[in-house]
Protein backbone atom coordinates (compact mmCIF):
# COMPACT_ATOMS: atom_id res chain seq x y z
CA UNK A 1 0.00 0.00 0.00
CA UNK A 2 1.49 3.40 -0.74
CA UNK A 3 0.80 6.03 1.89
CA UNK A 4 1.29 9.05 0.07
CA UNK A 5 -0.35 12.60 0.87
CA UNK A 6 0.05 14.52 -2.43
CA UNK A 7 -1.77 18.12 -1.07
CA UNK A 8 -2.21 21.11 -2.90
CA UNK A 9 -1.06 24.48 -1.51
CA UNK A 10 -2.90 26.32 -4.18
CA UNK A 11 -7.04 26.74 -2.31
CA UNK A 12 -19.80 40.00 -5.41
CA UNK A 13 -17.43 37.43 -6.94
CA UNK A 14 -15.15 37.54 -10.36
CA UNK A 15 -14.53 34.97 -12.65
CA UNK A 16 -11.05 34.16 -14.09
CA UNK A 17 -9.98 31.53 -16.94
CA UNK A 18 -6.31 31.23 -17.32
CA UNK A 19 -3.75 32.23 -19.54
CA UNK A 20 -0.30 31.41 -19.79
CA UNK A 21 1.08 34.70 -18.48
CA UNK A 22 -1.18 34.51 -15.29
CA UNK A 23 0.48 33.24 -11.94
CA UNK A 24 -1.55 30.20 -11.43
CA UNK A 25 -1.37 29.07 -14.64
CA UNK A 26 -1.12 26.16 -15.53
CA UNK A 27 -1.96 24.51 -12.20
CA UNK A 28 -5.75 26.11 -12.07
CA UNK A 29 -8.27 26.00 -14.92
CA UNK A 30 -10.09 28.21 -13.21
CA UNK A 31 -10.61 30.31 -10.13
CA UNK A 32 -12.62 33.35 -9.10
CA UNK A 33 -12.32 36.01 -6.07
CA UNK A 34 -14.14 36.64 -3.38
CA UNK A 35 -14.68 39.93 -1.44
CA UNK A 36 -16.06 39.79 2.62
CA UNK A 37 -15.60 42.59 5.42
CA UNK A 38 -12.23 41.22 6.07
CA UNK A 39 -12.60 44.03 9.07
CA UNK A 40 -15.73 42.81 10.41
CA UNK A 41 -14.49 39.30 10.55
CA UNK A 42 -11.23 40.27 12.63
CA UNK A 43 -13.71 42.03 15.08
CA UNK A 44 -16.07 39.09 16.08
CA UNK A 45 -12.88 36.52 15.68
CA UNK A 46 -11.35 38.80 18.56
CA UNK A 47 -15.28 38.71 20.26
CA UNK A 48 -14.95 35.15 19.78
CA UNK A 49 -11.15 34.97 21.77
CA UNK A 50 -12.58 37.12 24.66
CA UNK A 51 -16.06 35.28 25.29
CA UNK A 52 -16.37 32.91 27.71
CA UNK A 53 -20.18 32.69 27.99
CA UNK A 54 -21.27 34.62 24.74
CA UNK A 55 -21.76 33.19 21.01
CA UNK A 56 -18.79 31.11 19.76
CA UNK A 57 -19.64 31.40 16.21
CA UNK A 58 -17.99 33.46 13.62
CA UNK A 59 -20.88 34.35 10.52
CA UNK A 60 -19.38 34.60 6.71
CA UNK A 61 -20.75 35.08 3.93
CA UNK A 62 -19.98 35.48 0.35
CA UNK A 63 -20.91 33.92 -3.05
CA UNK A 64 -19.05 32.39 -5.50
CA UNK A 65 -19.47 29.50 -8.11
CA UNK A 66 -23.62 30.85 -8.55
CA UNK A 67 -23.89 29.81 -4.73
CA UNK A 68 -24.47 31.38 -1.90
CA UNK A 69 -22.05 30.23 1.54
CA UNK A 70 -23.65 31.01 4.27
CA UNK A 71 -20.70 29.54 7.08
CA UNK A 72 -20.32 29.26 10.77
CA UNK A 73 -17.48 29.44 11.96
CA UNK A 74 -16.01 28.10 15.65
CA UNK A 75 -12.71 27.97 17.36
CA UNK A 76 -11.30 24.40 16.99
CA UNK A 77 -8.32 23.03 17.36
CA UNK A 78 -8.79 19.23 16.34
CA UNK A 79 -5.73 17.25 14.63
CA UNK A 80 -3.15 18.76 17.20
CA UNK A 81 -2.53 16.97 20.37
CA UNK A 82 -3.19 18.82 23.61
CA UNK A 83 0.60 18.22 24.49
CA UNK A 84 2.01 19.25 21.06
CA UNK A 85 5.72 20.01 21.63
CA UNK A 86 7.01 22.65 19.60
CA UNK A 87 10.46 23.06 17.81
CA UNK A 88 11.44 26.45 16.55
CA UNK A 89 14.28 25.72 14.19
CA UNK A 90 15.01 21.95 15.62
CA UNK A 91 15.27 23.45 19.04
CA UNK A 92 12.72 23.02 21.87
CA UNK A 93 10.34 26.32 21.53
CA UNK A 94 9.38 27.22 24.88
CA UNK A 95 8.03 30.20 24.46
CA UNK A 96 4.18 31.70 23.93
CA UNK A 97 1.89 30.23 20.70
CA UNK A 98 -1.26 31.30 19.52
CA UNK A 99 -1.50 29.06 16.69
CA UNK A 100 -4.79 27.55 18.56
CA UNK A 101 -6.43 30.78 18.62
CA UNK A 102 -6.29 31.24 14.74
CA UNK A 103 -8.17 27.71 14.32
CA UNK A 104 -11.58 27.28 12.89
CA UNK A 105 -13.77 24.43 12.06
CA UNK A 106 -17.28 24.98 10.96
CA UNK A 107 -20.18 24.04 8.39
CA UNK A 108 -22.88 25.96 5.82
CA UNK A 109 -26.14 26.68 7.59
CA UNK A 110 -27.70 25.97 4.29
CA UNK A 111 -25.89 22.19 4.19
CA UNK A 112 -25.02 21.20 7.63
CA UNK A 113 -23.23 18.40 6.20
CA UNK A 114 -20.51 20.13 4.93
CA UNK A 115 -17.38 20.49 6.83
CA UNK A 116 -15.15 23.67 6.93
CA UNK A 117 -11.56 24.33 8.34
CA UNK A 118 -9.40 27.05 8.15
CA UNK A 119 -7.46 29.68 10.27
CA UNK A 120 -7.37 33.67 10.04
CA UNK A 121 -4.44 34.47 8.29
CA UNK A 122 -4.55 38.29 9.85
CA UNK A 123 -7.99 39.25 8.52
CA UNK A 124 -8.96 36.60 6.02
CA UNK A 125 -10.30 32.97 6.18
CA UNK A 126 -7.58 30.34 4.82
CA UNK A 127 -9.14 26.84 4.86
CA UNK A 128 -11.58 24.87 2.97
CA UNK A 129 -15.39 23.89 2.11
CA UNK A 130 -15.34 19.60 1.85
CA UNK A 131 -19.30 19.21 0.56
CA UNK A 132 -20.37 15.99 -0.58
CA UNK A 133 -19.43 16.41 -4.31
CA UNK A 134 -16.71 18.88 -4.28
CA UNK A 135 -13.75 21.11 -1.99
CA UNK A 136 -13.50 24.61 -1.98
CA UNK A 137 -10.13 25.73 -1.35
CA UNK A 138 -10.34 29.87 -0.26
CA UNK A 139 -6.87 31.43 0.08
CA UNK A 140 -5.28 35.19 0.59
CA UNK A 141 -4.74 36.53 -2.65
CA UNK A 142 -1.05 37.81 -1.75
CA UNK A 143 -0.11 34.41 -1.47
CA UNK A 144 -0.15 34.45 -5.47
CA UNK A 145 -0.67 38.21 -6.39
CA UNK A 146 2.58 39.93 -3.59
CA UNK A 147 2.34 43.17 -6.04
CA UNK A 148 -1.46 43.70 -4.97
CA UNK A 149 -2.39 42.99 -8.37
CA UNK A 150 -5.55 41.26 -6.75
CA UNK A 151 -8.81 43.27 -7.39
CA UNK A 152 -9.74 41.12 -3.66
CA UNK A 153 -8.53 40.06 -0.59
CA UNK A 154 -8.92 36.32 -1.43
CA UNK A 155 -9.61 34.08 -4.12
CA UNK A 156 -11.49 30.63 -4.28
CA UNK A 157 -11.33 27.43 -6.80
CA UNK A 158 -12.30 23.94 -6.44
CA UNK A 159 -10.47 20.62 -6.59
CA UNK A 160 -12.07 19.98 -9.85
CA UNK A 161 -10.23 22.97 -11.01
CA UNK A 162 -6.94 21.37 -10.69
CA UNK A 163 -5.20 20.81 -14.16
CA UNK A 164 -5.23 16.99 -13.43
CA UNK A 165 -3.41 16.10 -16.49
CA UNK A 166 -0.19 18.18 -15.34
CA UNK A 167 -0.59 17.02 -11.92
CA UNK A 168 -0.74 13.26 -13.17
CA UNK A 169 -3.16 12.58 -10.19
CA UNK A 170 -4.92 10.17 -12.76
CA UNK A 171 -2.21 8.05 -13.24
CA UNK A 172 -0.97 4.90 -11.25
CA UNK A 173 1.84 6.67 -9.35
CA UNK A 174 0.61 9.75 -8.76
CA UNK A 175 3.22 10.89 -6.34
CA UNK A 176 6.25 10.73 -8.19
CA UNK A 177 7.55 7.58 -9.10
CA UNK A 178 6.50 7.87 -12.67
CA UNK A 179 9.26 5.06 -13.84
CA UNK A 180 10.44 1.57 -12.94
CA UNK A 181 13.53 2.63 -12.38
CA UNK A 182 12.52 5.64 -9.78
CA UNK A 183 9.76 2.26 -7.90
CA UNK A 184 13.37 0.25 -7.78
CA UNK A 185 15.23 2.72 -6.27
CA UNK A 186 12.85 3.65 -3.79
CA UNK A 187 11.95 0.13 -2.87
CA UNK A 188 15.13 -0.90 -2.24
CA UNK A 189 16.20 2.05 -0.04
CA UNK A 190 12.71 1.32 2.07
CA UNK A 191 13.40 -2.02 2.32
CA UNK A 192 16.62 -1.52 4.19
CA UNK A 193 15.98 0.88 6.41
CA UNK A 194 14.88 0.05 10.89
CA UNK A 195 11.65 -1.93 11.26
CA UNK A 196 8.58 -0.75 13.76
CA UNK A 197 7.82 2.90 12.46
CA UNK A 198 4.32 2.45 13.26
CA UNK A 199 2.05 3.79 16.23
CA UNK A 200 -1.35 3.55 15.89
CA UNK A 201 -3.94 3.65 18.72
CA UNK A 202 -7.23 2.15 18.01
CA UNK A 203 -10.05 3.25 19.80
CA UNK A 204 -13.83 1.04 19.81
CA UNK A 205 -16.91 2.87 19.85
CA UNK A 206 -20.20 0.91 20.00
CA UNK A 207 -20.78 -2.42 18.21
CA UNK A 208 -20.82 -1.65 14.57
CA UNK A 209 -17.76 -1.25 12.49
CA UNK A 210 -16.78 2.72 13.67
CA UNK A 211 -13.28 2.14 15.30
CA UNK A 212 -11.68 4.98 14.91
CA UNK A 213 -7.38 4.82 14.09
CA UNK A 214 -5.16 7.36 15.26
CA UNK A 215 -1.96 7.91 13.51
CA UNK A 216 0.18 10.10 15.55
CA UNK A 217 2.64 12.55 12.96
CA UNK A 218 5.68 14.48 13.36
CA UNK A 219 5.45 17.65 10.96
CA UNK A 220 8.15 19.50 9.82
CA UNK A 221 7.80 22.75 7.66
CA UNK A 222 11.53 23.75 6.07
CA UNK A 223 12.71 27.05 5.27
CA UNK A 224 11.34 27.45 1.68
CA UNK A 225 7.78 26.62 2.81
CA UNK A 226 7.56 29.24 5.49
CA UNK A 227 9.28 31.51 3.57
CA UNK A 228 6.52 30.97 1.22
CA UNK A 229 3.84 29.96 2.81
CA UNK A 230 3.86 31.57 6.12
CA UNK A 231 3.41 35.54 7.25
CA UNK A 232 4.91 38.08 9.66
CA UNK A 233 7.38 39.85 10.68
CA UNK A 234 9.31 37.82 12.91
CA UNK A 235 10.45 34.17 13.96
CA UNK A 236 7.58 33.75 16.25
CA UNK A 237 4.81 34.74 14.29
CA UNK A 238 6.09 33.27 11.32
CA UNK A 239 6.17 30.02 13.34
CA UNK A 240 2.08 30.77 14.88
CA UNK A 241 1.46 31.26 11.13
CA UNK A 242 2.95 28.39 9.62
CA UNK A 243 1.78 25.90 11.68
CA UNK A 244 -2.01 27.20 11.29
CA UNK A 245 -1.74 26.59 7.45
CA UNK A 246 0.22 23.02 8.31
CA UNK A 247 -3.02 22.27 10.47
CA UNK A 248 -5.32 22.80 7.17
CA UNK A 249 -3.19 20.40 5.15
CA UNK A 250 -3.39 18.15 7.91
CA UNK A 251 -6.90 18.35 8.00
CA UNK A 252 -7.39 17.70 4.34
CA UNK A 253 -5.24 14.65 4.63
CA UNK A 254 -7.20 13.49 7.54
CA UNK A 255 -10.47 13.52 6.07
CA UNK A 256 -9.38 11.83 3.01
CA UNK A 257 -7.92 8.91 5.53
CA UNK A 258 -10.78 8.94 7.41
CA UNK A 259 -13.21 8.27 4.31
CA UNK A 260 -11.11 5.74 2.42
CA UNK A 261 -10.61 1.77 2.57
CA UNK A 262 -7.41 0.95 2.21
CA UNK A 263 -7.08 -2.49 3.26
CA UNK A 264 -10.06 -3.72 1.49
CA UNK A 265 -11.84 -5.72 3.97
CA UNK A 266 -15.05 -4.87 3.68
CA UNK A 267 -16.86 -3.06 0.55
CA UNK A 268 -17.35 0.24 0.53
CA UNK A 269 -15.86 0.12 4.34
CA UNK A 270 -14.11 3.45 5.79
CA UNK A 271 -10.82 2.76 7.77
CA UNK A 272 -11.41 5.69 9.81
CA UNK A 273 -8.09 7.06 10.07
CA UNK A 274 -7.81 9.81 12.02
CA UNK A 275 -4.20 12.40 11.97
CA UNK A 276 -3.03 13.44 15.19
CA UNK A 277 -0.01 16.05 15.45
CA UNK A 278 2.44 15.47 17.97
CA UNK A 279 5.42 17.45 17.24
CA UNK A 280 5.95 20.25 14.65
CA UNK A 281 9.89 21.31 13.61
CA UNK A 282 9.33 24.92 12.15
CA UNK A 283 12.50 26.32 10.25
CA UNK A 284 12.21 30.02 10.07
CA UNK A 285 16.14 30.11 9.13
CA UNK A 286 17.70 29.01 6.61
CA UNK A 287 19.19 25.52 6.86
CA UNK A 288 23.01 24.82 7.55
CA UNK A 289 25.33 24.73 4.36
CA UNK A 290 25.93 21.19 3.62
CA UNK A 291 22.59 19.59 4.85
CA UNK A 292 20.48 17.92 2.09
CA UNK A 293 17.60 20.93 2.84
CA UNK A 294 20.31 23.52 1.46
CA UNK A 295 21.05 21.86 -2.09
CA UNK A 296 19.28 23.27 -4.40
CA UNK A 297 19.39 20.82 -6.76
CA UNK A 298 18.76 17.53 -5.22
CA UNK A 299 16.09 15.11 -6.38
CA UNK A 300 13.17 14.03 -4.98
CA UNK A 301 13.96 10.44 -4.48
CA UNK A 302 17.08 11.71 -2.53
CA UNK A 303 15.58 14.40 -0.72
CA UNK A 304 12.77 11.45 1.03
CA UNK A 305 15.71 9.18 1.41
CA UNK A 306 17.35 12.12 3.04
CA UNK A 307 14.76 12.83 5.51
CA UNK A 308 13.80 8.81 6.23
CA UNK A 309 17.10 8.72 7.87
CA UNK A 310 16.38 10.16 11.25
CA UNK A 311 14.48 8.09 14.11
CA UNK A 312 10.89 8.70 13.61
CA UNK A 313 10.14 5.31 16.06
CA UNK A 314 7.74 7.49 18.04
CA UNK A 315 5.21 8.30 14.99
CA UNK A 316 2.88 6.68 13.05
CA UNK A 317 3.85 9.39 9.62
CA UNK A 318 6.71 12.09 9.49
CA UNK A 319 6.18 14.55 6.78
CA UNK A 320 8.04 17.09 5.81
CA UNK A 321 6.31 19.81 3.67
CA UNK A 322 8.83 22.07 1.06
CA UNK A 323 8.36 24.66 -1.41
CA UNK A 324 10.39 23.32 -3.95
CA UNK A 325 10.01 22.47 -7.96
CA UNK A 326 10.51 18.88 -8.37
CA UNK A 327 11.27 17.61 -12.04
CA UNK A 328 7.78 15.52 -13.64
CA UNK A 329 5.61 18.49 -11.47
CA UNK A 330 6.26 16.27 -8.73
CA UNK A 331 4.03 17.61 -5.42
CA UNK A 332 5.11 14.80 -3.05
CA UNK A 333 6.72 11.32 -2.55
CA UNK A 334 6.29 8.56 0.32
CA UNK A 335 7.71 5.51 0.63
CA UNK A 336 5.29 2.02 0.97
CA UNK A 337 4.71 1.46 4.33
CA UNK A 338 3.60 -1.51 6.32
CA UNK A 339 4.66 -2.98 9.88
CA UNK A 340 8.41 -4.08 9.08
CA UNK A 341 9.10 -1.01 6.89
CA UNK A 342 10.14 2.76 7.51
CA UNK A 343 7.58 5.46 6.51
CA UNK A 344 8.67 8.14 4.78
Amino acid sequence: MLLCLCLSLLSVSLSHGLNDDHPLYPFLNHYEHIDYDEHDLLHHHYRVQRSMYGPREIELKFTAFDRLFDIRLYPDDSYIHKDVKIKLNSVPYKGHTSFRSLLYSGYDINDPSTQVTGHLAFDTFDGAIYTNDEIYFIEPSTRYFPNSDSPTHSIIYRHSDLNATLLNIHGRTPCGATTFSQQRNLYSIQDAGPSDHINLHTRQSGARNTSLVRCTLRVEADYKFVTNVASGSDDTTRMNSAIAVLRNLITTGSIIFQNTDFNMDAAGARDNIHFLVLEFDINTQPPPSGSFQANEFIGVEAFLNSYSEADFTAFCLSYLFTYRDFDGGVLGLAFVGNSNNQFG
